[in-house]
């Protein structure tokens, strides 16, 4: 028997009111347990498809009323007077789901009914009822088509989280990986970030997807980033642990004090800055601001010195080429004369009269030598003037 507000209902009226494929239901009725799960009705303990109880009653809301309505299931119901009152005893209180799979008679009433109610019961990985207050699913009603739909969902979900690990850049990486909580990022160069960051999008694409969309991931990480960086510190203050800012408008400034000894810091903090976020929000945006200036600089100076050194070493390796082969007149040039000897040679022809412009006449062997240092690589139109009067 199946109820709404302990009104008897029949299957047809129950399905129809909650949207439900019933003719699917009673096509096949069949359930898998899923592999694990915390049966909290019998004291919260981890269990695996051996077997769970679900209760034979449940509250939702009526998508059409809005009102929350309860739906129970149950096979026979003992009514009882007391007084002028009429008291309902239902039986049974739990459907008892044994081992990993559970299949219901299609000719036997009572097992459709009982099939339908697990249908609808949130802890069905399909339920039309289930939300992220559902908790983990116990078991799922063997839907073929569904099955594959959230296979296909799945498997876009990993693709769009992994394109994203790849194309995530710079600071905006770094921050998303602290706010995913993924370990040592402040101390990985960036393609181990991104490997990071592309490893967790292909184990938890779900998860990665609702985190690239949540404004909150990125609060945590910059959160997270203000600490490696040293922007909030804490500090001990007697029996207080106090969170303080080293940097900004707020230099200086406490954030928040920690009374309660037993609570983690960082959850303490986050604590503080999400129930003030009106305050902090404008205050993390500046900081990041200047944070991602500040890095991006310090990699053009990092990039500028690496090119400056890469010409000197092609110089050098351009004077141990040809260098003992030059003309006494061409070493003794002045680091200070300008050279006007055109674009860098293309063929030999070309390097014979380059070299005439600066050697004073046509010479095939250090013609020959000088295309090889283009042909390699080690000469280029940035270093190639620095070479021959370094010399």
């Amino acid at each position: 028997m199946l109820f709404v507000d302990k009104k008897q209902v029949t299957r047809e009226e129950l399905a129809f009111r909650f949207g439900i494929d019933l003719k699917k239901i009673e096509k096949r009725p069949e359930f898998e347990a899923t592999k694990s799960f915390i049966d909290r009705i019998n004291g919260g303990r981890k269990k695996s498809p051996a077997g769970h109880n679900t209760l034979c009653k449940f509250m939702v809301q009526d998508p059409k009323t809005k009102m929350t309505v309860e739906i129970r299931y149950a096979e026979t119901n003992n009514q009882r007077v007391v007084g002028d009152r009429v008291i309902d005893k239902f039986e049974p209180r739990q459907i008892v789901f044994s081992g990993s799979a559970m299949a219901f008679d299609k000719t036997n009433p009572t097992d459709l009914d009982k099939a339908l109610y697990l249908a609808l019961y949130p802890s069905n990985a399909f339920s039309p009822f289930r939300t992220e207050r559902s908790g983990k699913a116990k078991h799922e009603f063997i839907d073929t088509s569904a099955r594959a739909e959230k296979r296909i969902g799945e498997i876009n979900n990993m693709g769009e989280a992994i394109l994203h690990a790849t194309q995530v850049d710079g600071e905006d990486m770094r921050i998303f990986a602290k706010g995913l909580n993924i370990a040592g990022i402040e101390y990985k160069e960036d393609r181990e970030v991104r490997a990071d960051l592309m490893e967790y999008a292909q184990k938890n694409p779900t998860v990665y997807i609702k985190a690239k969309d949540s404004q909150l991931t990125i609060i945590e990480g910059r959160i997270e980033n203000f600490i490696d960086k040293g922007i909030f510190k804490l500090e001990q203050i007697g029996n207080v642990r106090r969170w303080t800012w080293t940097s900004g408008p707020k230099e200086g400034e406490i954030i928040t004090d920690i009374i309660n000894t037993t609570q983690e810091a960082k959850q303490a903090l986050k604590n503080h800055i999400f129930n003030n976020i009106n305050e902090f929000m404008p205050l993390l945006n500046t900081l990041t601001q200047t944070l991602s200036s500040r890095i991006t600089a310090e990699k053009a100076l990092k990039d500028l010195a690496e090119q400056s050194a890469g010409q000197q070493i092609a110089s050098q390796q351009f004077k141990q080429t040809i260098g003992d082969e030059l003309p006494e007149h061409l070493k003794n040039i002045n680091s200070t004369e300008q050279i006007d000897l055109g674009g860098l040679p293309t063929s030999f022809a070309e390097a014979t009269d380059y070299l005439e412009k600066a050697v004073g006449k046509r010479t095939p062997a250090l013609a020959s030598k000088l295309m090889k240092g283009i042909n390699a690589g080690e000469i280029t139109e940035d270093n190639i003037v620095e070479a021959i009067r370094s010399l």
